[in-house]
């Protein structure tokens, strides 16, 4: 599987490389540390430069440049990427009003609060995910 992971803390890239390492052996990871990094790799899949498309992407929804679910929003307004299985992440705690208009705007399949779930609790959630996705895409 192939792994998108756009944090700006290195401990939490890491934690999520080594849970991922641990499950699966051979899979893949590209890695942005702010929203201005993963913004600029947006741009090059929408001209077709990147073709080698992540299935899942772990998005802080805080953190500098454009937030995590503005790049959800996008993520899912672009064909190429538009069945990513996308969950969002914070530190911080979100009110219910917040929470519901991220959910919205964004599309995002889950939403997990720092610190993230173990092991089992990551890989059952991304597992989820990619059976509904893989649904959805053959409807």
């Amino acid at each position: 599987m192939h792994y998108l992971i756009i944090e700006d803390d290195a401990a939490i890239r890491n934690i999520l490389k080594e849970v991922f390492d641990l499950l699966e052996t051979d899979g893949k990871f590209t890695f942005f540390r702010d929203g201005n990094e993963a913004w600029s790799w947006l741009d090059r899949v929408a001209t077709g430069e990147i073709t080698e498309l992540p299935e899942i992407a772990f998005v802080d929804i805080r953190m500098p440049g454009p937030q995590g679910y503005e790049i959800a929003e996008r993520m899912r307004k672009m064909p190429p990427l538009s069945n990513i299985g996308i969950i969002l992440m914070t530190a911080y705690e979100l009110s219910a009003e917040e929470y519901q208009d991220i959910m919205q705007r964004s599309q995002a399949d889950r939403y997990i609060s720092k610190p993230l779930p173990g092991v089992k609790g990551l890989n059952q959630m991304v597992e989820e995910i990619m059976a509904m996705r893989h649904s959805i895409a053959k409807k």
